[in-house]
C-alpha cells in the first residue's frame, strides 16, 4: 500500500492532482480556474459512436440507473439537484464542483483507495459540456480535460414518465486510460468508478425520494454503443 501511495503521489501533475488530506472548497475553486484553458482530451462522444480511430472495445461503459419516486413534485426536486449539479450533496468523500454553464471547468473530487480508508484524495480536470431541459427528461454532462489520467464523457439524466409516472435517475460513463500512466492504471480504476457513480446514484436518491436502501442498480443495454460491454453494479445501502 505503501509503494502505491508512492507511485499515485508521484504521478500528481498540474491538473490530476493527488492530496494527503480532504482540499477545502476554496482550493478547489481555484483549481476550477486554474484549468478554464485546459482541452478535452478525447474523442469519446456519448451521443455517438466514437470516431474510427477509437476501437469500441477499447472502451469501459458504465451505465446505472435507480428509481428516484413518483409525481411531479419528485421530478422537481431532482431536476434541481441534477442541473445545479448537487448529485453529489450529503457525500462525505465525493464531490463535483462546476463552474456553470457547460463549456466552463469542473472539478471531481473521490478519497482513495475508499470511502472508509481515504488515505489520499483525488481531484481531476473536466468540463461541464452539456445542459439540457425538457418537459420529462433533463440531463448535464461532463468531459475530461488535458492532463485527467483518463479519458471520456460522463451524462447524467433524470427522467420522468409518462406512463408510469415514476421519477428515475441514469448515468452513462464511457471512459479509458490516458496516457501511458492512465493506461497502466486503468484496469485498477474500475472499482473506484463504479464506486463514484453509486455514490451519485446513492445521494440522488437519498435527495428525491428520502428512502434508507438504495434499489439495485443495473446497466441499460440501450445506453451502449454496439461491442461495448456493460456492467451490471449491485445496489448499495447506507
Amino acid at each position: 500500500m505503501t509503494r502505491l501511495i508512492t507511485v499515485l503521489l508521484a504521478a500528481s501533475t498540474d491538473a490530476t492532482r493527488l492530496h494527503r488530506v480532504r482540499p477545502s472548497d476554496e482550493s478547489l475553486t481555484a483549481f476550477a480556474a486554474s484549468i478554464a484553458d485546459r482541452a478535452i482530451n478525447h474523442d469519446i462522444h456519448l451521443a455517438r459512436a466514437p470516431a474510427s480511430g477509437t476501437p469500441a472495445r477499447s472502451l469501459r461503459v458504465i451505465a446505472m440507473r435507480v428509481p428516484l419516486g413518483h409525481g411531479r413534485a419528485c421530478w422537481r426536486r431532482a431536476r434541481r439537484r441534477l442541473l445545479s449539479w448537487e448529485m453529489h450533496e450529503g457525500s462525505t468523500w465525493s464531490a463535483v464542483l462546476v463552474e456553470d454553464p457547460p463549456g466552463r471547468s469542473l472539478v471531481t473530487l473521490a478519497a482513495l483507495p475508499s470511502p472508509r480508508l481515504p488515505l489520499l484524495w483525488v481531484s481531476n480536470p473536466c468540463r461541464a459540456v452539456r445542459r439540457r431541459v425538457g418537459r420529462r427528461r433533463c440531463s448535464v454532462g461532463y468531459s475530461t480535460l488535458s492532463g485527467h489520467l483518463l479519458e471520456g464523457e460522463e451524462k447524467m439524466d433524470v427522467v420522468w414518465s409518462r406512463e408510469t409516472d415514476e421519477v428515475a435517475f441514469e448515468v452513462v460513463s464511457h471512459s479509458r486510460g490516458a496516457g501511458p500512466l492512465g493506461k497502466l492504471l486503468f484496469p485498477a480504476l474500475s472499482s473506484t468508478q463504479r464506486r463514484f457513480f453509486r455514490e451519485q446514484c446513492r445521494c440522488m436518491q437519498r435527495a428525491a425520494a428520502g428512502v434508507q436502501r438504495v434499489e439495485p442498480v443495473w446497466s441499460s443495454p440501450r445506453s451502449a454503443h454496439p461491442g461495448h460491454r456493460l456492467e451490471a453494479v449491485a445496489g448499495v445501502t447506507r
